[in-house]
């Protein structure tokens, strides 16, 4: 397909000529300390409708070693502004799972590689220790965890001071086959059979067997799931949809030669985008019924986040320099969908 770059505010871009782009490309509007660093990952993370934080790690600059530094940074009106509310050095942070517009968990790990969960209270301006949450826990809110413990899986309704055996928890090793999609409800596999609950972790049901890599649902009934297909001549992701909760799959959609997968967002049941590692966005308006190229970001950034509600998208990414470090980090904002 033929794409052609422009200069828009400050950010060179590539827009498919076959579709009109609503996005538009801008630099961070903050100092980021990660820039110029080794490695580097970056997060959105959706509190509320028009709250979001992007969180941006990596190594300290000039550090001979791993020494990890984070940074949050926090919008209150949809990307239009934003502001620097925490950061830390010798850590970093994954696993985010916001429950409201003030409350997030994330896995907190520093230099030595100790983990632990922390949380903040008040949208990304501090990050305590969140006292008695195991570290790979199913968070539902602020007071429900399920955890897979020895012998019997255990769950917590009051933050994690006291805990109840729930027997028939299936046998979940640490894997990231999870897809909490509200307050009482997610989705969980072994990595070969899904499982079900509707009561924060109390009970759950085997729904089917399940062999495919990385899944999420928007709901009980729809989810999508992502399967890689070798026996043509160019490898191709496909993207799978269910509509009765995991009991069947049909395909929704196939992308080429995309080297480490892609991610998947969707802002309703109706809206969503794949963000894909060859740096194109695709979106659809009906669910995963059809899919269409909506963003072609040039060849030479490394598009890396992607999360957003009714009211905004955001896609975080930089552009990797000569020593494939942080030269320029930028995000890509829409509004129009």
């Amino acid at each position: 397909m033929f794409s052609s770059c422009r200069k828009d505010e400050k950010i060179e871009t590539c827009e498919s000529s076959t579709n009109e782009s609503s996005w538009s490309g801008h630099p961070y509007p903050f100092d980021l300390k990660a820039e110029n660093t080794s490695w580097g990952v970056i997060e959105i993370i959706e509190l509320s409708e028009s709250k979001f934080l992007i969180y941006a790690g990596g190594d300290y600059p000039g550090s001979d070693q791993f020494a990890g530094m984070s940074e949050f940074y926090l919008t209150e009106n949809s990307g239009e502004s934003w502001v620097k509310v925490y950061d830390c050095f010798d850590c970093s942070f994954s696993h985010f799972r916001a429950v409201d517009e003030n409350t997030c968990f994330a896995t907190f790990h520093t230099f030595g590689w100790h983990s632990e969960v922390r949380k903040t209270s008040n949208s990304g301006h501090d990050w305590e220790m969140a006292s008695g949450v195991p570290e790979y826990a199913l968070i539902f809110d602020e007071l429900n965890y399920a955890y897979k413990g020895f012998p019997n899986g255990q769950i917590t309704n009051d933050g994690g001071n006291t805990w109840q055996d729930s027997p028939n928890m299936p046998n979940i090793p640490y894997t990231d086959l999870i897809s909490v999609y509200s307050n009482t409800s997610a989705y969980v596999s072994n990595g070969s059979y899904l499982f079900h609950t509707s009561d924060q972790g109390l009970n759950w049901d085997s729904i089917a067997p399940y062999s495919y890599e990385e899944f999420a649902f928007i709901n009980q009934n729809i989810g999508f799931s992502w399967e890689w297909d070798y026996s043509g001549q160019n490898p191709e992701q496909i993207l799978w949809k269910t509509q009765d909760g995991g009991l069947s799959w049909q395909e929704s959609f196939a992308m080429e030669s995309i080297v480490n997968g892609a991610k998947l967002h969707f802002v309703n049941e109706n809206i969503g985008f794949i963000l894909a590692e060859n740096n194109t966005v695709y979106k659809t308006n009906n669910g995963g019924q059809n899919w269409e190229l909506d963003l072609d970001v040039c060849w030479d950034k490394q598009m890396g986040a992607i999360g957003g509600s009714e009211n905004a998208m955001l896609i975080g990414g930089y552009v990797p320099n000569s020593s494939f470090k942080i030269d320029m980090p930028f995000y890509y904002r829409s509004t129009s969908f």
